[in-house]
Formats: C-alpha cells, structure tokens, sequence
C-alpha cells in the first residue's frame, strides 16, 4: 500500500508543477498570438490516456461534460487539490 501512496505523491508533485507551467505556456501564446489556446482539461487527459468518463446518470454526464471543458491549468490545479486531499487518509495495510 505504502507505494500506492508513494506514485500518489508523486502523481500529486507532477500536477503541481505542470499546472503552472501549462499555464505560463498558454499566456505566452496569448500574448504572442492574441488567441487564448483551446487546450481544455479534456485534452490533457486524452494526451496521457485517458478517455471521456461516460456515466448513466444526465446530471452526472452533464458535470463530466463540464470539468472536461475547463481549462488545462485550471483543471491541474483541481486534480492536485483533490489528490493532496485524498493522500492523508490513504491506509496503511
């Protein structure tokens, strides 16, 4: 379980840094090109594999809908928030 927690933290680390970064790469677009980059949470996700959440639920597919329109740095930032909340009260078995 302890490696569990451990590629936890890890994972949680490498959000942190790269919301800010993303972040810092999309106002440097913006500032050179005059366009906002539509890179959304979705993207990010695709990009390391993993796939649109399909849930049953209308209300639970509308709120899946719209984290995965967020934007890339926005939706880092929430990932390692719930990440860093969630790592505390992992078990130890």
């Amino acid at each position: 379980m302890e490696s569990r927690v451990t590629l936890s933290l890890v994972g949680a680390t490498c959000l942190w840094v790269s919301a800010p970064a993303v972040l810092v790469a999309q106002l440097i677009i913006w500032f050179r090109t005059g366009a906002w980059p539509p890179w959304s949470f979705g993207d990010g996700c695709a990009f390391v594999g993993l796939g649109r959440p399909v849930v049953t639920w209308a209300a639970g597919q509308q709120i899946f809908d719209w984290v995965w329109s967020w934007p890339l740095w926005l939706g880092l930032f929430v990932s390692t928030a719930i990440m860093a909340a969630l790592i505390p009260h992992a078990r130890h078995d």
